[in-house]
């Protein structure tokens, strides 16, 4: 990764209910700009085939990571993004907290409980993938 690229990071089951469809579409939007990022997707599940085409080639689907690997990803971000609006909790924006990353948010489900607005990060429409790309 190059000195001037941003590392956004997505920790989660790779389901449809995460809104994975807007992220793809905020990674591409990132990528029209000419945002020099690397977004990296930590995750498996029955949506991985579906995500994987047509991901912009800045973005890696690296699968399932645990424990100390885990960790170092979280450690090795520059921004969390969590696109799903349905999120009942939230653990993995709670753990990219802990680990020092802004958020980039859905303004839904937990994650409004969870995120103070421009204090951890933003909350954004789940459905404004434009917001979301400006935001990260």
């Amino acid at each position: 990764m190059a000195d001037d690229e941003i590392m956004v990071l997505f920790v989660g089951r790779l389901v449809k209910e995460k809104n994975l469809v807007g992220m793809n579409a905020t990674f591409k939007l990132l990528a029209a700009r000419g945002v020099r990022y690397k977004g990296v997707i930590v995750g498996e599940g029955q949506s991985g085939a579906t995500l994987t085409d047509g991901l912009p080639g800045e973005v890696q689907l690296v699968g399932f990571m645990g424990g100390d690997d885990l960790c170092m990803a979280y450690a090795s971000g520059d921004v969390f993004y969590f696109p799903s609006p349905t999120e009942t909790f939230g653990r993995v924006t709670i753990e990219a907290m802990a680990s020092g990353l802004p958020v980039v948010g859905a303004a839904g489900g937990g994650t409004l409980d969870i995120l103070t607005e421009g204090e951890d990060g933003y909350l954004c429409d789940p459905d404004n993938y434009e917001e979301q790309a400006d935001r990260i």
